[in-house]
């Protein structure tokens, strides 16, 4: 799988644990609570971002990652809440 060469990536990589922290923007990404597949992002319907973005997640995963979405409105609307959910989610999968 290519991931195409123009992709503006937003993400935190810890190595050490092979974790990858994405944050995703409500319109670039086409957060669904907000979207329908229908609708138009730039020069993508949501459907085509949504699946874009699970291939990337995909090859992330088949290579080892884990991967972590952060939601710009959930983290926008209640940082701190957001914050230590990453926390919790970082020392989970780095225990098991």
């Amino acid at each position: 799988m290519a991931i195409s060469e123009r992709v503006a990536i937003n993400v935190i990589i810890i190595n050490e644990n092979n974790i990858i922290i994405e944050y995703n923007g409500t319109y670039w990404h086409g957060d669904p609570r907000f979207y329908k597949s229908s609708d138009m992002l730039s020069n993508y319907t949501a459907k085509t971002k949504w699946d874009l973005d699970k291939n990337k997640r995909e090859y992330a995963e088949n290579s080892g990652y884990r991967v972590i979405y952060i939601w710009e409105y959930d983290y926008l609307n209640n940082k701190n809440q957001v914050t230590d959910n990453l926390i919790k989610e970082i020392y989970a999968f780095k225990n098991n």
